[in-house]
């Protein structure tokens, strides 16, 4: 069954990452890692994800919780980042919707995004949290952040508040969320 609060059992010094998911700080942080890499190794680069989750991003127990190492972890997050970001850049989209959008970063870094609409869809504390963490920033995207739970909440009431167009050509960005769902959520 999902869960129907932000989860917000993450040990971190600052308050404001507290209130984020151990999920959103987990691909954040290896986001930092592949970033960190000699640029002709790394597959993505995302500076803003130091903002999220600090430079010196939480070593996570990978091994022992999920049964593989970071660096299987490292490569999974920079291939399927860099993926999503190719087919994000190629087609003519007026609108990206992120569901469960967490610490992701591509209304600020990609710059093929630049005069998108993107909306965000995850917990307000979520939202909030990433939104304090990057106020010293500005998106490239026109960013709506859409508060709401998935589950329980009326997000499309949300979409809908803050300009989005129903018959706008639309990609839907589903990133590490199916996998927290039951069969009957996804329906």
């Amino acid at each position: 069954m999902a869960a129907t609060t932000a989860p917000t059992h993450v040990s971190h010094h600052d308050a404001t990452r507290a209130a984020v998911s151990t999920t959103a700080l987990g691909a954040c942080a290896l986001r930092v890692w592949e970033s960190k890499k000699d640029p002709a190794e790394r597959l993505i680069y995302d500076p803003f994800a130091a903002v999220l989750c600090g430079d010196e991003s939480p070593e996570l127990p990978l091994q022992e919780e999920v049964g593989q190492n970071k660096e299987f972890w490292l490569d999974f997050i920079g291939v399927r980042s860099h993926w999503i970001d190719q087919e994000i850049s190629e087609p003519a989209m007026a609108q990206l919707v992120i569901l469960g959008a967490g610490l992701d970063t591509r209304a600020y870094r990609l710059p093929k995004l630049k005069d998108v609409l993107v909306f965000e869809v995850d917990f307000e504390e979520v939202l909030t949290a990433k939104a304090t963490l990057l106020e010293a920033h500005a998106p490239v995207a026109q960013l709506h952040r859409c508060p709401a739970n998935l589950i329980t909440a009326p997000w499309e009431e949300q979409l809908l508040l803050r300009g989005f167009a129903k018959d706008a050509p639309t990609m839907w960005l589903l990133e590490g969320l199916t996998g927290y769902l039951t069969e009957e959520e996804l329906e």
